[in-house]
């Protein structure tokens, strides 16, 4: 299933940010300088979700969260928990949305971890696009593909994957995944999904994206079936070198 996007939710700052064109490229484009003559690394972390905890629970409405620490590239972190009301929450249950770091000596990794009651449906967005010119500056031409790790997946789910370059340009891909099951109580196995740059399709205007400079990667999951809400937590999302081993799942063909 194709989920649906919701574009407003990024914004009304981040709806002018793409509309200013070639000014704001020629302003950024010193600040993107710098990141593109760095030595690539394998993996190159996006958010490990170390840094800036914190979190939201709500029974209906919007909550907006940023977040912002070291081990986020950009340096900021942003989630969006929508919380339906009438048939899409009958019990009036919470939904939660939490980014919990943990030591290195910890049991339980540092994730980002989402959680709702029972039959209560949900959109979710986390995103990263850079804390001050409101873009990542990422360069992702050596890279092969994006992944997520994840430390657990309830049920099956749909989730879509925007990225955006500098353009304002855009692509989506959408995966079906999971269940990612434990093997017992207090064990944690780690699942990956990977979704190759070569799944992204070309953007409105026909070309394909510049994954020399990204400008946003936004990450999204809807409640869609009648179940209500997945519970899973993901303890890392990064950029992977084709010479990587593959992951647990790899994403099909492009949702556009």
């Amino acid at each position: 299933m194709k989920l649906k996007t919701k574009a407003f939710a990024l914004g009304a700052a981040r709806a002018a940010h793409l509309a200013r064109g070639a000014g704001l490229l020629a302003a950024v484009a010193i600040a993107w300088m710098p990141q593109t003559m760095r030595a690539q690394k394998d993996p190159l972390v996006i958010d490990n979700f170390q840094t800036g905890g914190g979190g939201a629970e709500a029974t209906s409405g919007v909550k907006y969260l940023t977040q912002t620490g070291t081990g986020i590239y950009g340096g900021t972190r942003n989630i969006n928990l929508e919380v339906s009301t009438g048939a899409g929450n009958l019990f009036a249950q919470p939904a939660q949305v939490q980014v919990r770091p943990q030591p290195n000596t910890s049991a339980a990794p540092s994730a980002f971890i989402v959680n709702a009651g029972f039959d209560v449906f949900t959109y979710i967005q986390l995103y990263y696009e850079g804390a001050t010119t409101e873009s990542l500056n990422l360069n992702l031409a050596d890279y092969n593909r994006i992944r997520l790790t994840f430390a657990g997946l309830i049920k099956g789910q749909d989730f879509n994957i925007e990225v955006y370059d500098n353009t304002g340009s855009w692509s989506l891909v959408s995966c079906g995944i999971g269940p990612f099951t434990q093997t017992g109580v207090g064990t944690i196995t780690l699942s990956t999904v990977d979704i190759p740059k070569e799944n992204f399709g070309p953007t409105a205007a026909g070309n394909p994206l510049d994954w020399s400079n990204i400008e946003l990667i936004d990450l999204i999951w809807e409640a869609g079936n009648v179940y209500g809400t997945n519970n899973f937590a993901i303890t890392e999302v990064s950029a992977i070198m084709a010479t990587d081993p593959v992951g647990t799942v790899t994403c099909g063909a492009p949702a556009n």
